[in-house]
């Protein structure tokens, strides 16, 4: 397996947060521990070494995790919540840049894994949640090997604002266009549809949390990248099959959405 980075991005304005609870989104109660602590033991039973958390110099200090303070707004432009990490983007091997506000389920945390050549993959939902409650499309975290960094960097820079549409989706809206031609890289969006969710605003967190005593869990228990797995019985294999089709589907849509709308 090729070197593999995770960047916990911890930097961003809060605009909508309001300083609910009197921390920062990723600080925030999770069955007792914070958010971060909760992604940091989760991606590290998982097997990865190299994680770092990327926050604003001042912010509160994280403990018992690898933090790096930063400046967040090297630009000013659109982009910076990417850009403001470029420096720590490795040049052999993946790097991915995880939202801090973000918790995940141990299957979604395992299609972080997931790496492959000229790749780049969006980690997200395409569609509202029937599960957290949230009725709008997110994006959890982008992976990407060091062969696709020039097209990402462009593409980062050359970002256009949009009414209402958020600097992650601009840039898979803008990829999406890209990678249609055959020598760009694979664009990937690995869709997931369980109780990993996006804390955008005090409203998220509130719901989820009372989504989640309400509604038993939906998802697979963790299963570490490199171990061996027995033979899939028919329903595994039945079921599997079924979230490949839909997922295509599902692709499908939002592109024919995303042309009708944004042209």
């Amino acid at each position: 397996m090729s070197p593999l980075r995770i960047l916990v991005l911890c930097a961003g304005e809060q605009a909508r947060w309001d300083a609910r609870l009197d921390v920062p989104k990723y600080m925030v109660p999770i069955d007792g521990i914070p958010l971060y602590l909760h992604t940091h033991n989760l991606l590290s039973e998982l097997g990865c070494t190299d994680i770092q958390f990327l926050i604003k110099h001042g912010s509160p200090k994280l403990s018992g995790v690898n933090v790096t303070p930063i400046r967040p707004d090297i630009t000013g432009d659109l982009a910076d919540k990417f850009l403001s990490s470029r420096d720590f983007w490795l040049t052999s091997g993946h790097t991915i840049l995880l939202f801090g506000d973000v918790w995940l389920s141990p299957s979604a945390a395992q299609e972080l894994f997931v790496t492959q050549g000229n790749t780049i993959r969006f980690i997200g939902r395409l569609l509202p949640s029937n599960y957290t409650g949230c009725q709008w499309e997110e994006i959890f975290a982008l992976s990407f090997g060091h062969d696709t960094h020039d097209i990402l960097l462009h593409e980062l820079e050359s970002l256009t604002p949009k009414l209402n549409r958020p600097a992650g989706w601009l840039l898979y809206d803008e990829l999406l266009r890209k990678c249609s031609v055959e020598t760009q890289p694979q664009l990937v969006f690995s869709h997931i549809n369980d109780f990993s969710e996006d804390f955008d605003s005090p409203g998220d967190y509130e719901t989820w949390c009372k989504n989640k005593t309400r509604v038993k869990p939906v998802f697979h228990d963790a299963i570490a990248p490199n171990a061996k797995t027995k033979k899939a019985s028919k329903n595994e294999l039945k079921n599997t099959i079924k979230g490949v089709a839909w997922g295509v589907i599902i692709t499908c849509i939002y592109v024919l959405i995303h042309e009708i709308v944004w042209g």
